[in-house]
């Protein structure tokens, strides 16, 4: 204990292992996706890409992937279900 939890009058509260809760881990959809250009030329051509990069948790995808990615983003979305 603290002195300033001793002046607050704040208890200890026993450490046990293991309690804490787990935390949740969610899967990315990766819906936005960013394009990225190996030529300077290229910039602005989508069809010139050379990769795709999710803005949200920063992976990387090829351009087929990204072709993929983006006709299942309805059904990876959450809460969403597939028709």
């Amino acid at each position: 204990m603290g002195l300033f939890d001793k002046l607050l009058g704040k208890k200890d509260e026993p450490k046990t292992e293991g309690t804490a809760p787990a935390p949740t881990t969610v899967a990315c959809p990766h819906t936005i996706l960013l394009p990225r250009w190996d030529d300077i030329a290229d910039m602005g051509n989508e069809e010139k890409a050379s990769s795709f990069s999710c803005q949200s948790c920063g992976q990387s995808f090829s351009r087929a992937e990204t072709e993929v990615l983006r006709q299942t983003e309805k059904m990876r979305l959450p809460g969403e279900v597939p028709s």
